[in-house]
This record gives structure tokens, C-alpha cells and sequence, in this order.
């Protein structure tokens, strides 16, 4: 019961703020550099896929091949780590915002999403 919690909370998380950035970008609320924006839309799109891979480990369906997710998982981290480093969106929100709180939001981040990244990994197995 709690991992069907998590992915549905996990779901919304990902899914709910889509319409209200794109339609922050596309009317020019949001002042932020095209880079970040880019960056938003594709780590959204990159673990909106992860999300199928969710529901399979959740709800116990077979989706794509172990390997995929084996292999998502590892991007994910390689990504993950890769951003701490050189990310638009991290520099922005450290000018925006300061560099404490950008580091206070990596890490809830890291919290929040470690058990999608296990769970993805382990439907792998």
C-alpha cells in the first residue's frame, strides 16, 4: 500500500506542475533563461519515463526489459551527479535563491526520489 502512495505521489509531483510551466513559459511569466527551461522539460520528460517504470515495480506489470531499467536507473545517477556540476537550473536557482537553498532542495530531491530509483532498479531484477 505504501509504495502504490508513493508512486501516485510521485505521479502528481511530476505530472500536475507540466501545464502550469508550460503555460509560465509560453506566456512569458517565467523569466528564466531558455537553458533552464530546456533542462526542466527534459528532466521531467526523463523521469516521466522512469514513472512507467514505477508503476511496474508497484503494481507487479512487466514493462519494457529489465536491462531498460538497469540502464535507466544508471543514467539517472550519471545524470543526477553530472547536474551537480554543470546545470543551468542549479546556477539560476543558486542566483535566485542563494546557493544554501539550492543545496536544501538537491538534497530533499535526493530523499524524494531514491525510492523511485530503487524501486525502478529492483522491477530490473
Amino acid at each position: 500500500m505504501g509504495w502504490k502512495i508513493y508512486f501516485w505521489a510521485i505521479a502528481a509531483l511530476l505530472v500536475v506542475p507540466l501545464p502550469f510551466k508550460l503555460a509560465g513559459y509560453f506566456s512569458g511569466k517565467d523569466a528564466s533563461p531558455k537553458a533552464v527551461k530546456l533542462e526542466e522539460m527534459a528532466n521531467a520528460a526523463f523521469f516521466i519515463v522512469g514513472l512507467f517504470g514505477l508503476y511496474g515495480a508497484v503494481y507487479q506489470v512487466g514493462m519494457l526489459t529489465p536491462l531498460f531499467w538497469k540502464a535507466w536507473v544508471v543514467l539517472a545517477v550519471a545524470l543526477s551527479v553530472a547536474g551537480l556540476f554543470w546545470s543551468p537550473k542549479i546556477k539560476y536557482g543558486a542566483s535566485v535563491m542563494g546557493a544554501s537553498r539550492v543545496r536544501a532542495a538537491i538534497a530533499v530531491g535526493f530523499l524524494v526520489f531514491a525510492p523511485m530509483l530503487v524501486a525502478v532498479w529492483g522491477a530490473g531484477a
